[in-house]
């Protein structure tokens, strides 16, 4: 089977969310910063700490990270990194305001090229400290990128509980003269252009989700998604062509078996859905459903960039249908009716009509209000069995079994059949030829 990124998806994130995210119960947090407790020359250490650890834990799946943007604007606000000792007041405050749960503040100093940051974890609801840790004498001054860099891994080991890999993934497009925008794991990365691709690091070993956007005035139009998974240290190159997207719709058909241009690509879901991502647009793409072993029908279709195209199998958007029918109720007689499809398995309608009794000599006034469910398909052909409430006046109302063929053929719809009448007078076998039209 081809593991196309429909299929993926659902096994993928939700390994992403039962293995990653289960070991790394992080709660919401607010990394406030860090208070600059010698020179100001020092200063850039506290936006270099803070933008670091945030961009590496808002990495990980389903962790809520306080963006740096907030974090900047709410530390201009409260003034809380301008003195020379954390105030936890404010800390706490900044918790609060963004609604998280935790909150992590620190100082740092840097003494003769050796700088050592202290790290504080407090519970915003409690007000309490949770964890305390310590990073001494560790190099500063042209090594401080490399300390900074080893301090926020120890440090999101310590809130996630678990060593965290990085590797990189790098998105090129080769589009001219149109803006896209990167996403990964639903961030906003970078926008990108021909020539100007957007590198950043991942967590290795989980898998991320790359999203590209593509700017549509000032709207923004998903065109591609993928899911990457990349070894630490290694790089996920994701190259980016005019994508499109076919949704197919096969309703009241789950775990069919679809097929693209002749390749296994996966199966609908239990409504009878599948998406699938990715497609080269201009190009023309084939798709087979197969139900119970057996081709259900085939259609095909060209994308466009950032378009989704629905296929329906089924004759789904065809729910009416008006029968014209011979013979329903009695040997001789005819009824016109009026018939909804509430599912791909379940129809149900009413005919009225006018008929001849032979061994009475008379007309009657027909009805009956009918049930069918489809057994086998095969493209638009249907083999089904039903029941139906029958009467006639003069005469009684019976509930008998029918039996039926149908198949369609465009709108027009063709049924040949039997009733089986359990009324005493004017029993036995009836026969159903009818047809119809599907809108």
């Amino acid at each position: 089977m081809i593991k196309r990124l429909a299929v993926v998806f659902g096994l993928v994130f939700f390994a992403m969310s039962a293995g990653f995210a289960a070991a790394a119960k992080i709660k919401p947090t607010t990394i406030a910063g860090f208070v600059n407790k010698g020179d100001k020359t020092d200063d850039k250490i506290n936006i270099m700490l803070t933008k670091s650890l945030i961009n590496l834990l808002s990495k990980i799946p389903n962790v809520v990270i306080t963006p740096y943007e907030d974090i900047e604007s709410a530390v201009k606000d409260n003034k809380l990194l301008s003195a020379k000792s954390i105030n936890i007041d404010k800390a706490l405050a900044m918790g609060l305001l963004f609604e998280t749960k935790q909150v992590v503040v620190g100082d740092y100093e840097v003494v003769k090229n050796k700088v050592t940051i202290n790290l504080y974890i407090y519970d915003v609801v409690t007000g309490e400290l949770a964890l305390q840790r310590s990073f001494k004498d560790r190099p500063a001054g042209v090594d401080i990128f490399t300390t900074i860099d080893d301090v926020v891994k120890q440090v999101s080991y310590i809130l996630v509980g678990k060593a965290i890999a990085l590797g990189k993934v790098k998105v090129n497009v080769d589009v001219p003269d149109n803006l896209y925008k990167v996403y990964v794991n639903g961030r906003f990365e970078k926008a990108v252009k021909k020539g100007d691709p957007y590198t950043g690091d991942i967590i290795a070993g989980e898998p991320v989700e790359v999203s590209i956007r593509l700017m549509v005035g000032k709207d923004e139009k998903e065109v591609f998604k993928k899911a990457v998974i990349v070894k630490e240290g290694e790089t996920a190159n994701v190259q980016y062509e005019p994508s499109g997207v076919i949704l197919i719709k096969a309703m009241g058909m789950p775990g069919s078996k679809v097929y693209l241009n002749g390749q296994e690509y996966g199966n609908t879901d239990e409504n009878g859905d599948i998406t699938i991502f990715n497609l080269p647009a201009g190009a023309e793409q084939k798709i087979k459903l197969e139900v119970n072993g057996k081709v259900f029908g085939e259609k095909s279709g060209t994308v466009k960039e950032g378009d989704m195209m629905l296929m329906v199998f089924g004759s789904v958007e065809k729910k009416f249908l008006i029968p014209v029918t011979i013979g329903r109720g009695l040997l001789l007689g005819g009824s016109v009716g009026f018939t909804y499809m509430f599912s791909q398995n379940f129809w149900a309608g009413l005919n009225v009509g006018m008929g001849y009794l032979p061994n009475a000599a008379q007309a009657v006034f027909m009805f009956d209000i009918n049930v069918f469910f489809p057994i086998i398909r095969s493209g638009d052909f249907m083999l089904g069995a039903g029941a139906s409430a029958f009467g006639y006046i003069p005469g009684v109302l019976t509930i008998d079994p029918e039996f039926e063929i149908s198949a369609s053929i465009g709108s027009l719809f063709l049924t040949i059949g039997t009733r089986y009448s359990l009324a005493e007078f004017n029993g036995g076998f009836k026969p159903i030829v009818g047809l119809g039209f599907r809108f």
